[in-house]
């Protein structure tokens, strides 16, 4: 059973604040010309860091969030600890498939990376275009769960992508 990320709620709202108020000086402020505004960018990205338990955080990353995503998301993922790579079997690969677009959007792309790290890059192809992998373009998970487990049991160095 795959270990899903764990929050601190208690430090979310604390996240959210600091990543909306990041969010609003870059977007009404060129902190490249505002020393103030880019002193004051430094210390919420100093003040996440040290929230988030993340040293390689970067504040720019949450410029214009709200054009992909939700602040709520955003602040969720910030908290999230990076997956890790390592060998899945097939139960997992196929637990994460069978359950992935029932989760909240934050634990989603959490699942999205964690089987890019443990898998590769080719996986997405697998799971959002299988009609270029010779799967049919209405292919069901299990199918889908099927073919990229033999291919991450018996890699095709010469898979070529229609």
């Amino acid at each position: 059973m795959i270990e899903y990320p764990k929050i601190d709620y208690h430090k979310l709202p604390c996240v959210m604040e600091l990543i909306e108020e990041a969010a609003n000086i870059m977007e009404s402020i060129d902190i490249t010309k505002d020393e103030c505004a880019k002193n004051k960018i430094q210390d919420i990205e100093n003040k996440l860091r040290l929230l988030t338990q993340k040293p390689e955080l970067n504040i720019l990353d949450f410029d214009h969030y709200w054009s992909h995503t939700s602040l709520d998301t955003v602040a969720k993922k910030a908290l999230f600890s990076k997956p890790q790579r390592r060998m899945l079997t097939d139960s997992e690969i196929k637990e994460i498939l069978f359950n992935m677009f029932e989760q909240e959007e934050a634990i989603m792309d959490w699942q999205l990376e964690f089987l890019q790290k443990c898998i590769g890059d080719w996986v997405f192809e697998y799971i959002f275009e299988p009609q270029n992998v010779g799967l049919p373009y209405d292919a069901t998970l299990e199918e889908i769960a099927e073919k990229i487990i033999c291919e991450y049991k018996n890699p095709n160095k010469d898979i070529i992508f229609l």
